[in-house]
């Protein structure tokens, strides 16, 4: 992928990040349930530092006219044990609003849907250091798809639904 694709293709990542962002911000202020209003804090945070490495990744790629041989991001965010922690904390008189779930289901759908647009970037590009970067954010979101697939299934497991 030529520099300029690779500055186009950065633009849409950040649209997709800040409206992830968004939606975050929308689902931590939707949900009565902590544990799940938790998640969705710790999500729009996460969403919040992809925009902010982005961002710099295209002033970088702007300024220079190619790729910056160092790339770094750290994902060494352990959501297992996020999960395995807020999971501890839910109470079995918990319930879970129908719409909390349908929010819990679109947040994973928008992970989804963003790991595959990384990989594909991946897939596309020709220099070695874009192909790391977009690889690397698809395995950001394979860890947000995760952490949201072990509480969609906990909730799910638990018959914790309401109005069902």
């Amino acid at each position: 992928m030529s520099v300029v694709k690779g500055i186009e293709a950065l633009k849409k990542a950040l649209e997709f990040e800040e409206s992830g962002a968004d939606y975050y911000a929308m689902a931590k202020e939707k949900t009565r349930q902590p544990q799940a209003r938790s998640i969705f804090v710790l999500l729009e945070e996460e969403e919040k530092a992809h925009i902010e490495f982005l961002q710099k990744m295209y002033n970088k790629l702007s300024a220079a006219d190619k790729w910056p041989s160092q790339i770094t991001i750290d994902i060494e965010k352990d959501f297992k044990m996020i999960f395995d922690e807020a999971a501890k904390n839910i109470d079995s008189d918990v319930k879970v609003a129908t719409d909390e779930v349908e929010v819990l289901s679109k947040a994973i759908d928008i992970e989804r849907r963003g790991r595959a647009m990384y990989y594909d970037l991946s897939e596309k590009a020709e220099d070695e250091n874009e192909k790391r970067l977009y690889t690397t954010l698809a395995k950001w979101e394979e860890g947000h798809v995760a952490l949201l697939e072990d509480f969609y299934n906990f909730f799910s497991d638990h018959g914790m639904f309401t109005g069902e």
